[in-house]
C-alpha cells in the first residue's frame, strides 16, 4: 500500500464509516500511518488499524483496491498474533473493524464470532472498568487523560453494542460480564455511534429465565416501542432499526401471535422508512449490508403479515430489491432476490387456493321472515332484510375468540362469563 493509496482509502473510511461508529480520529491515526510509512520495519499494533481502515475504505470506494482482501487479511494476522500477549485499546479497535469488514462481505455467523472474540479482548485488556476502578492485572493507563477515557468508553460500548445486535439479529449468545463500570461516552457533532450503542442497549437478552424476564413478550414490545421512537437523520441506523424490529417481530410471531397481531402496524411503519432509507443509500452507491438485508426481511414480515394493508406494500419492496440487485450483482443479492421472489410466489399460490376454495362454497340464501308490521322495532326489520351489511352492527365483536376456542377457554377460566356458545344463542 503506498501513501496515496493510504489517503485516499483513509478518506473513504471517514467520509462513511466514521459517522456511523464513531471510530478513530482522523488527524491522530494520519499521523500513525505517517510515522509507520516512514519506518516500515516489523510489525506494530497500529497496523492493524491501517490495513482495517484500508479494507473497509476499498469497499466503500466507487474504485476498490485490488488488494483489499490482502488488507484486511494482513490486519487479521496482526491480530491473531497479539491474542496471546496483553491486548491493547488498538487491538481492540482492531477487532472492531474486522467485525464490521466482515458484517459487510459474508454470512452473519463471521461477523458474531468475531464480535465475541472483541469482547474477550475488551475484557482481557481492562475496558469494561473505569480507569479508577481498574484492577492491578488489567495493563496501567493514566487516569488523568480525558482523551484516554473518552477513547476506552467509546471501544468498549462500540464493541458491546456490535456484539448485542449481530447476537439478536442471528439468535446466538451475547458476551456479558458481572461487573460493568464503563459509562456511556457523550454524543459527538457529525456522529450517530451514541444512537448506535442506545439501540443495543433496548434489546432484552434472549436467554434469560423467567424469575429475571417474567414476560418476554412484554420486553419485546417494549424494545420495540423504544425502537419505533428513535428519531436519527442516519439512514443506516433507520435501517438498523428496521432490521431490530423485524427481528423482534419473528420472536413475537413464535411466543404469541396476539402480541405479533397488536404490533404489525408499528413494524410495518418502520420497514416502510428503511424502504426510503436504503432507496437513498443505493442512489449515494453506500453499501451497508443492510440496504439490502432490511428490505428482504421486510418482504418476509409482510407476507406473514398478509393483510391488505401489508401485502400492498411488497411490490415497492420487490421493485427496490429489483434494483439492488441490478446495481450490486453478488451471489448473496442475486440470492436474496431470488429467495424473495419465491415466497411472493408461494404466497401468491397460497392465497389463490384460499380463495378458490372460498369460491366453491355455494352462495347461501338467508333465511328470510315476513316481513314484520309497522309497529316492529328497527333491529327487526335489519335482520329481515337479506343481504344486509351485517357485520357493520357487530360494534366491538371479538372475532378472535370466536375463531379461536382455545381463547373461548382462556377467557372463560379468567373472567368466569358464560361460554360464547350460550352468549351467541348457538346453546
Amino acid at each position: 500500500m503506498t501513501w496515496e493509496d493510504w489517503q485516499n482509502l483513509s478518506k473513504a473510511y471517514f467520509k462513511y464509516v466514521r459517522p456511523e461508529f464513531g471510530l478513530l480520529e482522523e488527524a491522530e491515526l494520519n499521523e500513525q500511518a505517517a510515522g509507520r510509512f516512514n519506518d516500515p520495519q516489523g510489525l506494530d499494533d497500529v497496523d492493524a488499524l491501517l490495513f482495517g481502515v484500508a479494507a473497509l475504505g476499498s469497499f466503500f470506494s466507487p474504485n476498490p483496491h485490488p488488494k483489499e482482501r490482502e488488507f484486511m487479511f494482513t490486519a487479521r494476522s496482526v491480530l491473531t498474533q497479539r491474542i496471546v500477549n496483553n491486548p491493547t485499546p488498538t487491538n481492540v479497535a482492531g477487532w472492531i473493524l474486522r467485525t464490521i469488514y466482515l458484517r459487510l462481505t459474508s454470512r452473519p455467523n463471521g461477523a458474531w464470532c468475531t464480535s465475541c472474540i472483541t469482547m474477550h479482548q475488551a475484557e482481557a485488556s481492562g475496558l469494561h472498568k473505569e480507569l479508577q476502578t481498574i484492577a492491578v492485572v488489567y495493563p496501567a493507563a493514566p487516569s488523568s487523560d480525558h482523551r484516554i477515557q473518552k477513547n476506552r468508553r467509546k471501544l468498549f460500548q462500540i464493541a458491546r453494542a456490535l456484539n448485542i445486535i449481530l447476537s439478536f439479529e442471528y439468535g446466538r449468545s451475547r458476551v456479558t460480564f458481572d461487573v460493568i463500570t464503563t459509562k456511556r461516552f457523550a454524543p459527538e457533532n457529525g456522529s450517530y455511534a451514541h444512537q448506535f450503542v442506545e439501540l443495543a442497549d433496548y434489546l432484552p437478552n434472549d436467554f434469560v429465565d423467567r424469575e429475571r424476564e417474567p414476560d418476554p413478550p412484554a420486553a419485546l414490545g417494549n424494545a420495540l416501542t423504544k425502537i419505533e421512537g428513535l428519531e436519527t437523520d442516519s439512514a443506516f441506523i433507520t435501517l438498523l432499526k428496521a432490521d431490530l424490529a423485524f427481528a423482534i417481530y419473528r420472536r413475537l410471531w413464535l411466543m404469541s401471535l396476539t402480541d405479533a397481531k397488536d404490533r404489525a402496524e408499528s413494524v410495518i411503519s418502520i420497514g416502510k422508512e428503511a424502504l426510503k432509507a436504503s432507496s437513498k443509500l443505493l442512489e449515494t452507491r453506500t453499501p451497508w449490508w443492510n440496504v439490502v438485508h432490511a428490505p428482504f426481511q421486510f418482504i418476509c414480515v409482510l407476507i406473514a403479515v398478509g393483510t391488505p394493508r401489508s401485502l400492498s406494500c411488497v411490490r415497492e419492496a420487490m421493485n427496490l430489491l429489483h434494483r439492488i440487485a441490478q446495481t450490486y450483482d453478488t451471489h448473496m443479492v442475486r440470492e436474496a432476490y431470488s429467495q424473495a421472489a419465491a415466497l411472493v410466489r408461494m404466497s401468491k399460490k397460497r392465497k389463490e387456493k384460499e380463495l378458490e376454495a372460498l369460491s366453491e362454497v355455494p352462495e347461501a340464501t338467508p333465511f328470510v321472515d315476513d316481513y314484520p308490521s309497522a309497529g316492529s322495532s328497527t333491529v327487526a326489520v335489519t335482520e329481515a332484510v337479506p343481504n344486509i351489511e351485517w357485520a357493520a352492527d357487530l360494534g366491538n365483536f371479538e372475532w378472535d375468540m370466536f375463531l379461536n376456542p382455545a381463547l373461548v377457554m382462556s377467557t372463560q377460566q379468567t373472567s368466569g362469563e358464560a361460554p360464547l356458545g350460550v352468549q351467541m344463542g348457538f346453546a
